[in-house]
């Protein structure tokens, strides 16, 4: 058995929990909620899902096979609203909050920020200058 990160925190069912607690704080943040109004909920967190199975060494093959593809879409998907670093550092303090909600460790929080850093050019489309910080 590998010790990854996805094992380490519980795998699936984890990861999941992560995702729900995640999007229940960006869609009740003001400051992001605004950029969910009539979105699929369900397929960003399967979305999601995906994507922090990847970052945590979980057995999807298929999310390295196609981690150019995943960039692309998030390029195309992200485009449209103008999200500056402060608003993608705020979605990344959500998550953050959320791996802590589920008592993965400090180490393991930084490796997943260092992995998610690599989306944040895809991600990133605009400067729209400082916003409060995330609530906790």
């Amino acid at each position: 058995m590998t010790d990854t990160i996805y094992d380490r925190i519980g795998g699936t069912a984890a990861i999941l929990l992560a995702v729900d607690d995640f999007y229940r704080r960006m869609t009740s943040d003001p400051a992001c909620a605004q950029h969910f109004r009539g979105v699929d909920l369900e397929g960003l967190r399967a979305h999601q899902a995906m994507i922090l199975t990847l970052l945590t060494g979980g057995p999807n093959e298929t999310c390295w096979r196609d981690l150019p593809a995943i960039h692309g879409v998030l390029r195309r998907s992200h485009a449209a609203f103008g999200l500056s670093d402060d608003d993608f550092d705020r979605m990344a303090a959500h998550l953050v909050a959320s791996l802590r909600q589920l008592s993965v460790t400090e180490d393991d929080i930084a490796t997943l920020a260092a992995g998610l850093a690599e989306f944040r050019a895809d991600i990133v489309t605009a400067y729209l200058g400082p916003t409060a910080p995330a609530p906790p």
